[in-house]
């Protein structure tokens, strides 16, 4: 065994957002059957909750797209704003349908501007182009290869304006016809036949990511998404060598019911995002041998006790991560620094662990407030109707509380929000449950989900929150609520 002091010293978990260390990523990445669907383009709506690992996901894909010498093109947060969007449409101008309309109207328009201005740009080192290939590359540079409008956004913009400024003019049949046309995108439809042609010898993918950036639950980021994603169904039907990637936060799907009908309508392309103790043990120790090579010849079991003493103290820092990669590394970082402060060596001390602890779930607590701040604002209220009391309860127990919190006096007047004001208690049962917040305890139902799910979690399809009786504050909420273990 290497020298245990030469290796905590070199020893680190990467960045939470494996993004933002794409090198690393590159080597560390764990592959799954999410990859394979995506890589495959069996699946292309990616949803998952906040640091579940959507962008890495989607980062890995298109780089292998790059290395395979296809098309790629990536959106992201600097390619649209929120609040830009939101003026050109005009806010509360038109009932929310409409600007769907929009949206969906102008992203598909966009979306095959940036697929055509690919395909149009591949062919110039070709000395010989076709007829209708040289007719769509002068149309292409003619509108948009000179100008700045080659921004996304700006693209999306200026369809979104045309739509509004054929709504100046009188209603009559012209006006009627020239709106048909833009919804339909039609002035694209001498050029598709050509795009066709194209996609037959360079497949595109495109790639859009963080659409969370800026979003503020508005009526217009709700139809900016559903636009978005009703544009993304059609074309991904289209060709099968345009393929178009979207990752969202489940939080943010949640909150959009215009989506529901496209899931229903095309399933077959969504997939959530879930990683089990397999999958995060696989994480952790590509990411250790990754920064500590000298462990590489190692198993993963003598990898773990290497650097965590026992296996016991990775599922203590699992169990309270909600099953998240970025949880998972943001605590093991914090046990790391602190590791550092009482010792010289590995593995990384159990002290150490919980002295980070009260910081790290603290910390988590609140930002689970935050992520679901516009579904349930001030989540933590009800969080804290919990704080210094059992982390074991039965139904009626936890029945009782948040029925306090419905028509109760649990949570001040002067704070009651309307998503849980006079709200069926089994309903907010459930949606703690939802969030991650409480675990069934039934062995019955959550025997199965040892190894595939967070036992007792939402995650396991074959639990039913209405029958269960016995439940637990999930491990991560322990030190921040102070909860009687």
């Amino acid at each position: 065994m290497p020298d245990s002091k030469a290796l905590l010293a070199k020893l680190q978990f990467g960045k939470p957002s494996a993004e933002d260390d794409f090198e690393g990523l590159k080597r560390y990445f764990v592959e799954g059957s999410y990859s394979g669907r995506i890589n495959s383009g069996e699946n292309r709506f990616l949803l998952g909750n906040r640091g579940a690992g959507k962008s890495a996901l989607l980062r890995m894909a298109a780089e292998r797209e790059h290395l395979a010498n296809q098309i790629v093109i990536e959106l992201r947060p600097s390619d649209y704003s929120y609040q830009m969007l939101a003026e050109v449409t005009g806010a509360g101008a038109e009932e929310a349908w409409a600007k769907q309309g929009y949206y969906a109207a102008a992203w598909k328009y966009t979306l095959l501007i940036l697929t055509m201005k690919e395909l149009a740009a591949a062919p110039q080192v070709r000395t010989k182009l076709t007829k209708e290939e040289r007719k769509l590359l002068k149309f292409i540079r003619d509108a948009y290869l000179g100008q700045a409008l080659v921004n996304p956004i700006e693209v999306l913009t200026a369809y979104i304006s045309r739509l509004r400024g054929s709504q100046t003019i009188p209603m009559d049949g012209i006006r009627s016809a020239e709106l048909t046309k833009l919804y339909r995108v039609e002035e694209l439809d001498a050029y598709l036949t050509t795009m066709d042609e194209g996609l037959r010898k360079s497949r595109v993918s495109i790639f859009v990511d963080e659409l969370d950036t800026g979003w503020d639950a508005s009526e217009d980021a709700k139809a900016f998404v559903a636009g978005l994603f009703q544009a993304c169904t059609t074309l991904n039907r289209r060709n099968e060598n345009l393929r178009i990637f979207v990752s969202l936060r489940q939080e943010l799907y949640d909150n959009i019911p215009a989506l529901y009908d496209d899931t229903q309508k095309y399933r077959d392309l969504f997939t959530t995002i879930r990683w089990d103790s397999k999958s995060l043990t696989d994480l952790i120790v590509k990411r250790i041998v990754y920064y500590v090579p000298e462990l590489k010849n190692l198993s993963d079991d003598e990898v773990i006790e290497a650097v965590f003493g026992s296996r016991d103290v990775l599922e203590y820092i699992l169990d309270r991560s909600l099953y998240r990669p970025r949880d998972l590394i943001f605590f093991a970082d914090l046990a790391l620094r602190r590791a550092r402060e009482i010792t010289e060596k590995l593995p990384i001390p159990e002290q150490a662990v919980l002295d980070v602890e009260l910081d790290y779930s603290t910390s988590r607590m609140n930002d689970l407030g935050a992520e679901y701040r516009f579904q349930y604002p001030e989540l933590g209220d009800i969080f804290n109707v919990f704080r210094a009391g059992p982390a074991l309860l039965d139904r009626d127990e936890i029945l009782e509380l948040l029925l306090s919190v419905s028509v109760g006096d649990a949570i001040p007047p002067s704070r009651h929000q309307d998503w849980y004001s006079g709200k069926d208690p089994d309903e907010l049962l459930r949606i703690l449950w939802n969030i991650g917040f409480l675990l069934v305890m039934d062995s019955a139902n959550s025997a199965g989900a040892a190894g595939h799910f967070r036992v007792g979690s939402a995650d396991d399809p074959s639990l039913d929150i209405y029958r269960a009786e016995k439940f637990r504050v999930s491990p991560l909420f322990n030190r921040a609520l102070g909860l009687e273990l």
